[in-house]
């Protein structure tokens, strides 16, 4: 089996900023990052280095994938910013403790997918309006 490259610096830095983007913010919850921290019941710091610690399984995931050409979205907005929410979410219902790496693979696994779906669908309908505009029932 073939060694896993490291995540690049850059893609680690990015990631890591929609990540925190994802446990602290909620737009329905203005104290959501009071809470994340008092279930944590560490530091700010400490959780960051523990949910980033979930990074190198995007990676693992998304990595043969990486450097296509063209993705259908913005990776970080569709795939990192809600693991970080799930992650917030996960801490916040388990008395402040961070989910298993099969749960975490699985739902990684479960948002690349939707990634790349979303734009399969997205084509389709497309080509469907295309069709339709042009007389092409």
């Amino acid at each position: 089996m073939e060694k896993l490259k490291p995540i690049p610096a850059n893609v680690a830095a990015i990631w890591g900023a929609f990540l925190y983007e994802g446990v602290w913010v909620c737009a329905k919850n203005t104290t959501r990052e009071t809470e994340v921290l008092r279930h944590w019941n560490q530091g700010r710091v400490d959780l960051m280095a523990a949910v980033c610690a979930y990074l190198p399984e995007v990676w693992r995931q998304i990595e043969p994938r990486w450097y296509e050409a063209q993705f259908p979205g913005v990776f970080e907005y569709e795939v990192i910013a809600p693991l970080g929410t799930i992650l917030g979410d996960y801490l916040l219902l388990n008395q402040g403790s961070l989910p298993p790496r099969d749960f975490v693979q699985t739902f990684v696994r479960d948002l690349i997918d939707d990634f790349f779906h979303s734009e399969q669908h997205a084509r389709i309908h497309r080509q469907t309006h295309i069709d339709h505009s042009a007389g092409l029932h």
